[in-house]
């Protein structure tokens, strides 16, 4: 028994040998196949390659696939090689050992192609998937039968030698690493997010096994070193600096939430309610199904954004705010000169509904990836990127804007904003303060503790310095671990001091929900003012936006019994705290909901006693009414959660404010825009919804 266990345990060893040998190809391999298979924002990096113009982008996709699938490989093949370790033709030498050493470079190589083939599935790009199957195959028998088509091809093939093989991986990798790192927004949006990711990936394998072999002649622990030294150096190298416009401020710190009511009062119809927003966290589907709801009330009743206050947002939701905002700035009233039919929601869509991937992973793989290795902060970082993609994607459909993402966020709320009387919503951009755990406000108004309860002021925390609007929407979506945490602080005698970390706004709550609540417990105040400096003389419609097609419906009802969750059994003594910790974030959230919804139902009769003790007679048309539009999932797939979206995906969402669930809410908001003698304000109903399932 002894003896037998020794054989196990002298096989077991040996294959852990050889395994660790490779091991910059196998962690590769197994990081791209995880990756791809369970991490929510990369999983989803090849549905952009549905798109029209991404025809090149699956030639480069192709590409990238094979040049991981032999870096794996062959860097596999080259440490065997070299280092000796195991000769499995040797006389008395067990075969496996042969077996193992001739097929596992061979399995590093098939395995990116299965890695891809699972993300073409995902992205439910079958044709794609198929086609990298075939070359997966031609692959492996090129590489069983390399040594039979090198014999046959000598004439050709004895001119490159292992040198030039090597020259040219090092003459790629150094030309995409600079033009990554240079400009991460036009290499990303010339390769497309899968590119990226599996050039990255193998050009990883390379200098990672040159590092290795080095160590083991000089009995070295270099990767353990590489380790400690980014540890050691994460103390200064930080390059996650909430980035600021230069010698600019905000100013915020003189600026009073009365003074925007007062705007507001003064360019508002008071006969229409007001409109206030809470729009949820969830990535680009969040920003996409925001702009759905607030671009299609902005073609159907004309001058819609008049009557929004605020909108509170969190994560992609805030995105989706801004660029709302960004496209009112430059084009409030867009009618197609053709068709003349409104064009405010496509072209707003057209904006939001980008590829914001692929210049994200740009700068994880290489920018970001370097600097954790060098002692100070020289790289841009991703979350820069992400913004710049923002910018560029803005600009791409508004190419005359007179204000972009580029601009500052603040410079939206003046009097002329871009150079136009008009009304902007404002913004309440939710974040969280990672030191506090607190709520981290981003506004265009001093964050007044009386009024939002204990809350920080992002802008007094960070100098007062100005932020550009891609900026400040990003304070609300930095989801670790595709954003990171970005660090504020103030100027100290010319130094930077860091004062704290802004993460992504629903790890305090993710539906906006708090944050609207208090504003509506201040507006309420207001309520027993003369009709013309009340804010709620016609009324109320909050609209809450949600996206999590995993939840069903029926919980967010008020009186609902939350649904029993699976029991958590695995390493539970060990894993429960971070499991409720982690679970407790959606739970605040949906009671935040419920409460809004619940003080929403409440108000009502407040209004009606204030207009009463105010002096009206009749019957009282004050209307308090909270709308819910919910993002539902069509397919068994639901709506990824990264920085893409497929077209199916986005043409899901344009269809679901109309689809039952948000047929009422949908046509109740176009009713209470109808003016007193019942005649429709919208002027464009009939032809967007004349076909429409959504009737009564």
């Amino acid at each position: 028994m002894m003896e037998l266990l020794h054989k196990i345990w002298v096989v077991i060893t040996t294959v852990a040998k050889i395994l660790t040998q490779s091991r910059f190809s196998l962690i590769i391999v197994l990081l791209t196949v995880f990756s791809l298979e369970f991490v929510g924002q990369i999983k989803d990096i090849l549905v952009g390659l549905n798109y029209p113009e991404s025809r090149m982008q699956v030639v480069f996709f192709v590409l990238a696939v094979n040049w991981l699938a032999f870096q794996s490989w062959g860097w596999a093949r080259y440490i065997y090689n070299r280092t000796q370790a195991v000769d499995g033709g040797k006389r008395g030498e067990p075969g496996y050992q042969r077996f193992l050493i001739d097929w596992l470079p061979r399995a590093y190589a098939i395995a990116a192609f299965v890695a891809a083939y699972r993300a073409a599935i995902h992205a439910q790009i079958d044709n794609i998937a198929y086609g990298i199957i075939a070359v997966g195959a031609l692959v492996l028998i090129f590489l069983v039968y390399r040594r039979d088509i090198a014999e046959k091809f000598a004439a050709v093939l004895g001119k490159v030698s292992g040198n030039s093989m090597l020259y040219f991986t090092l003459a790629v990798m150094a030309v995409s690493t600079v033009y990554a790192i240079w400009s991460p927004v036009s290499f990303g949006g010339l390769l497309g997010a899968g590119a990226v990711v599996f050039l990255g990936l193998g050009s990883i394998i390379p200098a990672g096994t040159l590092l290795v072999s080095a160590a083991r002649e000089n009995r070295f622990p270099v990767v353990g070193f590489m380790l400690v030294l980014a540890i050691v150096f994460s103390w200064t190298n930080d390059n996650h600096r909430v980035r600021v416009i230069e010698g600019e401020k905000s100013h915020t710190d003189s600026l009073t939430l009365q003074e925007s009511l007062d705007a507001w009062l003064t360019q508002r119809d008071p006969t229409k309610p007001m409109v206030l927003v809470a729009t949820a966290g969830g990535g680009l589907r969040a920003s996409y199904w925001t702009a759905v709801i607030m671009g299609r009330f902005q073609d159907q009743i004309p001058g819609f954004n008049k009557q929004v206050f605020a909108v509170s947002g969190v994560s992609g939701g805030s995105v989706g705010a801004v660029f709302y905002n960004a496209a009112l700035a430059n084009d409030e009233e867009c009618v197609d000169s053709a068709s003349e039919k409104p064009c405010f929601e496509s072209k707003l869509l057209d904006s939001i509904g980008q590829d914001y991937l692929a210049a994200t992973v740009t700068s994880m793989l290489y920018g970001d990836l370097i600097q954790r290795f060098l002692p100070v902060p020289v790289f841009s970082d991703r979350a820069a990127a992400l913004e710049e993609s923002w910018e560029a994607g803005f600009a791409r459909i508004y190419p005359n804007a007179d204000c972009g993402l580029e601009n500052s966020f603040t410079s939206f709320f003046v009097a002329d904003a871009c150079g136009k009387q008009q009304w902007l919503p404002r913004l309440l951009i939710n974040g969280t303060y990672e030191e506090s755990g607190r709520r981290l406000l981003t506004t265009s108004f001093k964050v007044e503790p009386t009024t939002f309860l204990d809350t920080h002021d992002f802008y007094e925390l960070n100098d007062q310095s100005a932020l550009r609007a891609s900026t400040a929407a990003l304070n609300s979506a930095r989801f670790s671990y595709v954003s990171p945490a970005g660090t504020f602080g103030k100027e100290i005698n010319d130094d930077f001091v860091p004062v704290g970390h802004v993460i992504d706004g629903g790890y305090f709550e993710n539906y906006g929900a708090n944050t609207l609540s208090n504003l509506i417990d201040w507006l309420k105040q207001h309520s027993s003012n003369p009709p013309n400096e009340n804010p709620f003389s016609g009324g109320l419609i909050v609209i809450a936006i949600s996206n999590d097609s995993t939840i069903p419906l029926q919980q967010y009802d008020i009186l609902a019994v939350p649904a029993s969750a699976k029991p958590q059994a695995f390493l539970n003594e060990v894993l429960a705290p971070i499991s409720g910790l982690a679970n407790t974030r959606a739970g605040h959230g949906m009671l935040a909901y419920k409460q809004l919804a619940q003080y929403s139902e409440q108000l009502k009769s407040v209004l009606v006693g204030a207009e009463n003790n105010a002096g009206a007679s009749g019957d009282s048309d004050v209307a308090v009414d909270m709308m819910h539009f919910y993002l539902a999932s069509n397919s068994e797939q639901p709506p990824p959660l990264g920085w893409i979206l497929s077209e199916q995906s986005k043409e899901n969402m344009r269809a679901q404010i109309t689809e039952k669930h948000n047929c009422s809410g949908y046509l109740d908001i176009l009713d209470r825009f109808r003016d007193r003698e019942g005649n429709a304000t919208a002027k464009y109903e009939q032809q967007s919804i004349g076909t429409d399932p959504c009737t009564r």
